[in-house]
């Protein structure tokens, strides 16, 4: 009799939408990090795993009420966009204790002015 040692394995993803699924995904998803974080990429696999488990998702870039935005990689960054990433890489240091203080304010602002959506809403943000 022969055993199959080698029994399908799902892949990552598979086991990521099962794991999802569990818990009903949070209506809103705030994503921040610094730059070169991953965080398009950490927001289009979690669009692709609320779309795959049957509901609706769109992006937004930036802030909380901005408008819908298309999918957006890194490499479609423009010169002007990557001179101010470094530059605010470069200036976080001396500026890091004003960012707590700083954030807590545009965020206040930000959800004055956010419309919630028919559809689960990823926003991807360095604020």
């Amino acid at each position: 009799m022969e055993t199959n040692t080698h029994a399908s394995k799902p892949d990552l993803k598979t086991e990521a939408i099962a794991a999802f699924r569990a818990p009903r995904p949070p209506d809103t998803l705030l994503i921040l990090g610094t730059d070169a974080a991953g965080k398009n990429y950490v927001a289009n696999f979690m669009a692709d795993l609320v779309e795959a488990d049957g509901q609706a998702v769109e992006k937004r870039d930036g802030w909380l009420s901005a408008p819908p935005s298309e999918p957006v990689e890194t490499d479609d960054k423009s010169a002007l966009a990557r001179l101010a990433e470094r530059l605010f890489l470069i200036g976080f240091p001396i500026a890091r204790f004003l960012m707590p203080p700083l954030l807590a304010l545009l965020l206040a602002r930000d959800l004055r002015r956010f419309r919630g959506s028919d559809r689960k809403i990823i926003v991807v943000s360095h604020t």
